[in-house]
């Protein structure tokens, strides 16, 4: 199975591409891994797209590896914790 994504984080108001990211690749119809992530978008979209769950789920996790975490100032770390201690 073929894919290819195109990523753009943008600007919300001055509409500006703040990062852009492609990522194409090869992938087999594979069903033998992420089994609840399998589970979860058969119940959602139907049992056709299991064997595309995986290519999806691997071609998207490369795309975003590519963006830059960001650097938070010392005030979005403890907003950062606050939020994750919930």
């Amino acid at each position: 199975m073929e894919l290819s994504a195109l990523g753009k984080v943008i600007h919300c108001t001055k509409g500006e591409i703040l990062w852009e990211g492609l990522a194409e690749n090869s992938y087999f119809k594979n069903t033998e891994e992420n089994q609840s992530l399998i589970n979860t978008y058969t119940q959602l979209y139907g049992k056709e797209i299991a064997g595309k769950v995986n290519p999806y789920f691997f071609l998207l996790q490369s795309l975003l590896d590519k963006l830059d975490s960001p650097i938070l100032t010392e005030e979005e770390k403890d907003e950062k914790i606050e939020v994750e201690a919930r």
